[in-house]
């Protein structure tokens, strides 16, 4: 069963960003540049996104910004203009491709697998970290962005002296999201994760092999935000961290909220 990987931020001001996270207590990766593979001849070319993490012994955050005219820049870029904030669920695997077959041969629609790369600097020689990802057909989560990945070189991204934080996070636990369908919502993704909903309460949830996710009623995400919620959309994540304690996210990381728990 997939497990959580990350969650993506789309923000118009990648600095601007990044400092918030940073005075919020988070350590952050250097802003590495993206490429994606030319089908025809191999070789890299820029994506026209640009990045940075907030690394944790279990998950990370990703800044996503946009860098370039390219169909991802400007898809990021227009998205981060219209709504800054989550926009992406990244599940990971060990096997991207075979997934991917899976899900074809189900019945679900699927774009083109996509390799994506970028360089990583470490404390001795830089690394290209590479990725695999599996995506559903555009539509077919309205709620965001959802993904199915295989990392290559998990190394260049879980470096020791990125994994310790100020504000004492230490694992990325579960996705917030906002609609006004949490049952339909959970078991649509469930079934393309292959994995249990289940309900509590007026929310239902989605267990993964690791991490789980979220689906709130839109009333209930506006009270928890304090601000109106009337699309689905990602609104929040969960934290394992020492203290317990909720933060909105800063203006320059759009709407949303931080929950950190034991």
């Amino acid at each position: 069963m997939p497990r959580l990987d990350h969650l993506g931020l789309f923000v118009p001001d990648g600095p601007a960003a990044a400092s918030a996270l940073r005075a919020m207590g988070f350590t952050l990766t250097p802003i590495a540049h993206q490429t994606t593979t030319d089908p025809a001849t191999g070789a890299a070319i820029p994506a026209g996104t640009a990045n940075l993490c907030v690394m944790f012994q279990e998950g990370y955050l990703e800044l996503l910004f946009a860098t370039g005219d390219t169909e991802a820049g400007r898809t990021v870029g227009a998205e981060a203009a219209e709504r800054a904030g989550l926009h992406l669920l990244s599940l990971t695997t060990e096997n991207a491709e075979t997934f991917d077959a899976s899900r074809r041969a189900e019945g679900w629609e699927m774009r083109p697998l996509a390799r994506f790369a970028r360089d990583v600097e470490t404390e001795t020689t830089p690394i290209t970290a590479r990725f695999t990802l599996a995506r559903p057909g555009k539509g077919l989560f309205p709620e965001g962005r959802v993904q199915v990945m295989t990392h290559h070189s998990p190394e260049a991204l879980w470096q020791q002296r990125w994994l310790t934080h100020a504000n004492g996070a230490t694992a990325l636990k579960a996705l917030l999201v906002a609609t006004p369908t949490p049952e339909d919502a959970a078991r649509r993704l469930a079934r393309f994760a292959g994995a249990e909903a289940y309900a509590q309460d007026s929310r239902w949830h989605v267990s993964l092999g690791r991490g789980h996710i979220e689906f709130w009623p839109l009333p209930e995400a506006s009270a928890l935000l304090n601000a109106p919620i009337d699309t689905a959309h990602f609104f929040g994540l969960r934290l394992a961290a020492p203290e317990p304690k909720h933060l909105p996210f800063p203006p320059a990381l759009g709407q949303g909220v931080m929950i950190f728990e034991p």
